[in-house]
């Protein structure tokens, strides 16, 4: 089974899903309605016409994919001010799909489809998104410790995060040898050293 383009979009059911945001897809990564997380990454802010441009395109020109934009016009770039704009875009993602985790509406389209696919003998997931709404909805039946729980929780599924999750990151031991981890608390400890390296004002993490 395959799911996701970015967010988890449409894993609530118009029968719970209230008036409000939803997780979001890609083209509304830095719509208005996520004006505040903007506000708390201010070179962003500043690209954010860019982006939302560039990704709708117009009469004039087609749009350009959000990965596209990001590698080719602003992570290419030779400018040291474009530079430090896109040193900021990750860490705005990872703060807005970390809101979409904590998306409040019961995901009762995933609760089905984990129903369902819990009954057969195996089970593959394929996902594409990057929160972890999917991810919750197991672990209500074996608790996420660590990042090995996506193929060793139970033998008869398994869940592939394809471009990764937004709560992962890693950790620098002292030889320097990158070490995976998923506890949500360090991975904000670590996104705190990123936004000081980046020019980020200090925020409520």
């Amino acid at each position: 089974m395959l799911t996701g383009a970015g967010a988890s979009f449409d894993c609530a059911s118009s029968r719970v899903h209230p008036p409000g945001i939803r997780p979001p897809l890609t083209k509304d990564l830095f719509a208005d309605h996520y004006r505040e997380t903007l506000g708390r990454y201010p070179l962003v802010r500043q690209t954010a016409a860019d982006i939302r441009h560039a990704t709708r395109g117009s009469e004039e020109t087609d749009a350009i994919a959000l990965e596209d934009f990001l590698r080719d016009q602003m992570a290419a770039s030779l400018s040291p001010y474009t530079q430090r704009r896109y040193r900021q875009v990750p860490l705005y993602l990872q703060d807005v799909l970390d809101q979409a985790s904590s998306y409040h509406t019961e995901p009762d389209n995933y609760n089905v489809l984990v129903n369902a696919a819990l009954e057969l003998d195996e089970a593959l997931f394929r996902t594409l998104n990057y929160d972890t709404l999917l991810d919750t909805r197991f672990a209500e039946y074996w608790p996420l410790n660590d990042r090995d729980w996506y193929i060793k929780a139970d033998s008869r599924w398994a869940l592939v995060k394809l471009h990764g999750s937004v709560n992962w990151a890693w950790r620098l031991n002292s030889s320097r040898t990158p070490e995976p981890f998923t506890e949500l608390d360090r991975v904000r400890q670590y996104r705190g050293r990123r936004l000081r390296e980046a020019g980020v004002p200090a925020i409520r993490q």
